[in-house]
């Protein structure tokens, strides 16, 4: 089955995203394909290859095929004094609580 088809936003260039969605909103099953093309015409394939569990999570693993070209790189630095070497969230500083005092 070939779905040429975009149910993300105008931008979106994640075809694995549009697979699950349509597979868990049962348009689409294993062995199904989509077709994402972008407004310039590029294309990616997309299939589900088979449906699984990650834990108690349904998941499905895809199978993406297109072109694509590298168009910059970019280096990551840890400095070995850095207070939150995996990162942080603003909950973790100021609570998880939803109401603003004033």
């Amino acid at each position: 089955m070939g779905v040429p088809a975009s149910i993300g936003q105008a931008g979106s260039r994640l075809p694995q995203i549009e697979l699950a969605v349509l597979q868990a909103s049962g348009l689409m099953g294993v062995g199904d394909v989509l077709i994402h093309e972008s407004i310039i015409g590029s294309r990616f394939t997309g299939r589900i290859v088979e449906l699984t569990e990650i834990g108690t999570r349904r998941a499905l693993v895809p199978e993406i095929t297109g072109r694509a070209w590298i168009t910059g790189e970019h280096s990551y630095y840890l400095d070995p004094t850095d207070p939150y070497p995996q990162g942080y969230v603003l909950s973790d500083t100021w609570g998880t609580s939803t109401s603003v005092k004033q």
